[in-house]
């Protein structure tokens, strides 16, 4: 290990890595030429999106990232600008939660402390001063999930209100759930036609080489070599049978394995250090084998059980199914 080499930041850079596979870019080209049409245009012709996927696969941190992006660079040629405005939908989703997190968002010391009507007045207000031109609400799910169905409507007459009277493009972000709420809202259908959804990675001939580039990606990242390449075949289908091609899944356990390889000193990450970092996020309850530890023919044959279950979902309650029933199964 070279002198000057730096544990503690080389940890954080692996940390906030962040790898722009095609499903993302594709994410930032919607983004970015809504807000293209937006400046060019009048103000009346505007492109709202709605991103969906599946839990852990990115949603978040790639509109956090194009949104500090942007920022970034207005602030360049305006110290005080705030081109994209990004808000975390609350759980409380009365009409005053939503406009305080707007106001606190926009940095606004007083938010909360009026009526919704006067805060939305206050929000206009601000948004004009700080030349916001895009609105991102992520975690719109938060709208409906256990909500009764006069909050529903109320939550997506706030949305469309929001978007008549800001006249900025607004971008929907959360769960596949989502979907099926915009579909139903005859408010909201019309204004939100352009959708994106970001799935996990599958094993499929198209999919599988998208997550072979986003594993490559990674291991290049590392700050350690490794004793066995995450893209030998065994490992390729270990790491897959542990995420089930969700991105979080996937870092989670190298993350922690690197973390103790370095508090350790090591100059290598070795596959024990997998085993024993996925071991702790395995279900100690539950007859789940640990992917790191498995041959080559063992993961095949896991890989075909995991395959068999994503198209009967009912068939992972069946006695035989209980090795390969991992916690992301839950989301799909």
């Amino acid at each position: 290990m070279k002198k000057d080499f730096d544990p503690i930041r080389a940890y954080q850079q692996f940390d906030t890595l962040y790898i722009n596979t095609p499903r993302y870019a594709e994410v930032n080209n919607a983004l970015e030429e809504s807000l293209s049409l937006m400046l060019r245009s009048t103000g009346l012709d505007r492109r709202n999106l709605l991103i969906t996927g599946d839990p852990g696969m990115g949603k978040s941190l790639t509109l956090k990232r194009f949104m500090e992006r942007l920022n970034a660079e207005a602030k360049k040629r305006n110290p005080g600008a705030l081109l994209v405005l990004y808000v975390c939908t609350p759980e409380d989703t009365s009409l005053k939660a939503m406009s305080t997190a707007l106001l606190v968002a926009l940095g606004d010391p007083f938010a909360g402390k009026a009526t919704h009507y006067v805060q939305m007045i206050r929000v206009r207000k601000l948004m004009d001063e700080l030349g916001v031109i895009m609105v991102i609400l992520d975690e719109v799910q938060h709208i409906f999930d256990g909500r009764s169905k006069n909050v529903i409507k109320t939550a997506a007459q706030f949305i469309k209100n929001l978007e008549n009277n800001l006249k900025r493009p607004i971008v929907l972000s959360g769960m596949r759930s989502i979907e099926d709420f915009i579909q139903r809202s005859s408010e909201l259908r019309r204004r939100f036609n352009t959708r994106m959804r970001i799935g996990r990675y599958l094993l499929t001939q198209e999919d599988g080489r998208e997550f072979r580039d986003f594993v490559k990606a990674i291991e290049e990242a590392m700050p350690l070599p490794l004793e066995e390449s995450l893209l030998s075949e065994r490992m390729l289908l270990a790491v897959y049978c542990f995420s089930g091609g969700i991105a979080d899944y996937v870092i989670k356990p190298l993350k922690l394995a690197l973390s103790r390889a370095l508090d350790r000193g090591q100059e290598v990450l070795r596959t024990q250090d997998l085993i024993e970092a996925a071991a702790t996020m395995l279900d100690p309850d539950g007859q789940v084998i640990n992917p790191f530890e498995q041959d080559l023919p063992q993961l095949q044959r896991a890989v075909r059980m995991l395959h068999s279950i994503e198209s009967d979902l009912l068939r992972r309650h069946e006695p035989e199914f209980a090795p390969v029933c991992f916690s992301w199964l839950d989301d799909i």
